[in-house]
């Protein structure tokens, strides 16, 4: 059969259409543009309840020459008969059907006029739908990031809310001017929980081509139904149900649209406008099981699931979308377990996400999010523990990561500081690419709050004695009480160390028997060149004064953790410090590990962006490799662990133009050879979720004997820099 299209003088667009449709398309007939007029009738298939398609009547009322979603023709018609009177109008979920005049395609139900009279909508052209088959060549729309504004020169105009077409409409209905919506994709989730229904309502809210549905509407992905026959299936044709899915297995998430075009090469159109505007993508799609269509004083819907994949949806256009019958979608297998501690539940979810960078942390931390919900019943604060491991082609091993966190709210939301930037990291670094081909998580969660605070800290250097309350950490339960009873009381009579009483910057050690936490002691950080504070008296705090530290020694702090609601516990952590740290002021800043984008670590702040969205995490400008960036965040310091960093002192440079960096003398940036860390630090794991800090300030001199050996001119910088040549610090 040879298939002719005609077309309007001023569808210059269309012109490839033609020739394309001439040689390659001839599953159906189309009916030239050129030859549509106002009172034409026709037939429309559609599925209103189970599988089965039905017909329905229209009558063209007439063409828009810019009105369609990509500045194209729209056909303005009203729709009638019982099937259209079912739902008391065209519905979001018709979106895609099939308009026929005498047998010929004529295009698809694609825009309603919300408001007005609800059997009237608007049918995009068969021949701008063509532009979204697989095999054609499409035109790239990645650049653009918006849909384009048609300029309207007749009576129907495209709105992206129901808001605004309800105000337009209002305002201009006396000109007979009238603006039109796109009918929408309700999009469905399997037996999906209230919050998880408000949380894809919120991230859709913007997007005028899909309708997230109430949740008491929402039925489960499930290969039943009382009107569904699995042995009667067929292959999909035009008319049916179709389900095009973000999230796949375990946990659906689908938008409902209708086929529009099947060929004889396996090709389909479907929805007659878009549904993410994402261009190329790989969407799974399989027949829709309609649950019932139901009539509402806002928008008719239908609702329904998927009960098998037939394909997948390869092109996302203005148009249409379109899709290749027993194509293997491209999507990335998720596993999450979920293990509730306190009650002894666990569940293994396993669903496939689709590759898309716009929607894959959202689409991960939702399932996670649902996933946690439906096994602990509840999205209230708690512990969790987080086990995540990523493989994919590119990687030279696959990563695992373990970290803890307490939240007050709803603690699994924090994958944003943990797997996610991971993930985005590897999908968007500017190295090489990295094709995620697994990915799992695993969370046991505890509504215990297991978390401690850092109360106080104190550095006792060389010589200085170890009170009581350091030694509480190894001591019995009964010991650890008595010592605590006897340090309050020694609390209420001390007072301030005096600095007269040390060596050159120091503090005088403490009297045998008096608590190492004075009740006046502050963690500020005061460097020499801050003028000195008066004298303060009580109840205020007097600046703690540096103490002066040598490069070499093996620091010792003592950090006092508070527990939630449990008796205090003494840490003691030994920072050897390096010989070559470089000299100066600088702090000993005491803190839990955080996450991959906490504040306290490298990936927080530091640096530049690997990344074209800019989103997470930021990597040291010293770190040119992917690997290297990888190792490096696999060993950023957890959150159930103590760190206890000292930054290195800000360096100024030398004469000669040779700048010393940030790690100390010599540095000349990457041709000098590997940087040093910005700081150095010393991790000890606890049993708790770290919070709070404390700051210490230092100053760092010469080890015992170096000053004799520097010459009265170096004298003068020694006490900012290490000598040009010698070994940077590692950290």
């Amino acid at each position: 059969m040879r298939i002719v299209i005609h077309h309007l003088g001023w569808l210059v667009a269309f012109g490839a259409v033609l020739q394309l449709s001439l040689t390659s398309w001839a599953a159906a007939e189309f009916f030239p543009l050129d030859q549509v007029r106002i009172g034409l009738r026709g037939t429309g298939k559609t599925v209103i309840r189970g599988t089965k398609i039905e017909t329905f009547d229209f009558e063209v009322i007439d063409i828009v020459p810019e009105g369609g979603f990509d500045g194209g023709p729209m056909i303005l018609a009203r729709f009638s008969g019982p099937v259209v009177d079912f739902s008391d109008g065209i519905a979001s979920g018709y979106s895609g059907s099939p308009v026929y005049i005498d047998g010929k395609l004529l295009g698809a139900v694609s825009t309603a006029i919300p408001y007005t009279d609800t059997h009237i909508g608007g049918i995009t052209p068969i021949a701008t739908m063509l532009d979204a088959l697989p095999s054609r060549y499409v035109v790239d729309y990645s650049g653009n990031t918006v849909i384009p504004e048609p300029e309207i020169k007749r009576k129907l105009h495209f709105k992206g809310s129901l808001r605004e077409a309800q105000q337009f409409n209002r305002q201009h209905a006396a000109d007979g001017e009238m603006a039109a919506v796109a009918l929408s994709a309700p999009l469905v989730i399997s037996g999906a929980t209230p919050h998880f229904v408000e949380t894809l309502r919120e991230k859709f809210r913007d997007n005028p081509f899909v309708d997230v549905l109430p949740g008491t509407m929402i039925g489960g992905q499930r290969p039943a139904g009382l009107l569904h026959n699995p042995a009667g299936e067929r292959p999909l044709q035009p008319g049916d149900a179709i389900a095009v899915s973000l999230v796949s297995g375990d946990i659906d998430i689908s938008a409902i649209g209708t086929v529009t075009y099947v060929d004889d090469r396996g090709q389909i159109l479907a929805f007659g406008h878009p549904f993410l505007l994402s261009g190329s993508t790989s969407m799974p799609v399989g027949k829709a099981y309609i649950t019932y269509t139901y009539k509402s004083s806002d928008r008719a819907f239908k609702s329904g699931y998927r009960i098998n994949t037939v394909g997948a949806i390869t092109q996302d256009r203005l148009g249409a979308l379109g899709g290749l019958l027993g194509e293997v979608p491209d999507t990335i297998p998720l596993s999450v377990r979920i293990n509730d501690i306190d009650f002894g539940r666990s569940r293994e979810f396993k669903v496939s996400i689709i590759r898309d960078p716009d929607f894959f942390d959202f689409l991960v931390s939702s399932v996670v999010g649902e996933a946690c919900m439906r096994v602990t019943g509840s999205s209230k604060g708690g512990t969790i523990r987080l086990e995540f491991t990523m493989d994919g082609v590119g990687l030279k091993e696959p990563i695992k990561r373990t970290n803890y966190y307490y939240d007050t709210s709803f603690p699994v939301g924090l994958l944003w500081d943990e797997a996610l930037p991971l993930a985005s990291l590897l999908a968007n670094n500017i190295y090489r690419k990295v094709k995620l081909t697994d990915f799992q998580i695993t969370v046991d969660f505890t509504r215990n709050r297991v978390n401690s605070s850092i109360d106080d800290a104190k550095l006792l250097l060389p010589g200085e004695e170890e009170k009581a309350e350091a030694k509480a950490e190894t001591a019995k339960p009964e010991e650890a009480q008595s010592a605590e009873s006897e340090q309050s009381e020694d609390k209420a009579e001390e007072q301030p160390s005096s600095p007269d009483g040390g060596s050159e910057g120091e503090e005088a050690p403490a009297a045998p028997g008096t608590s190492v936490f004075p009740q006046q002691w502050v963690q500020q950080q005061v460097t020499p060149s801050m003028p000195q504070m008066p004298p303060a008296q009580p109840p205020y705090s007097l600046p703690k004064i540096p103490k002066t530290v040598h490069q070499g020694d093996t620091l010792r702090v003592i950090v006092r953790l508070q527990p939630y609601r449990e008796d205090r516990v003494m840490k003691t952590v030994y920072v050897p410090l390096p010989e070559d740290f470089p000299l100066g002021p600088t702090s000993i800043i005491i803190h839990g590990g955080g996450s991959l984008v906490s504040v306290l670590n490298e990936f927080g702040g530091r640096g530049r962006m690997l990344m074209g969205g800019g989103k997470f995490v930021q990597v040291d400008s010293g770190i040119h490799d992917l690997d290297e960036i990888i190792e490096k965040a696999l060993e950023t310091p957890l959150n159930n662990e103590v760190v206890v960093a000292i930054p290195r002192p800000a360096q100024p440079p030398q004469q000669g133009g040779v700048s010393t960096g940030r790690g100390g003398a010599g540095s000349q940036g990457d041709d000098a050879g590997e940087k040093p860390e910005p700081e150095f630090h010393v991790s000890v794991p606890t049993d708790w979720v770290i919070y709070n800090q404390q700051v210490i300030p230092i100053n760092v001199i010469p080890k015992a004997g170096e000053r004799a050996k520097r010459s009265p001119e170096a004298s003068g910088s020694d006490k900012q820099a290490t000598p040009a040549g010698e070994k940077q610090g590692s950290g």
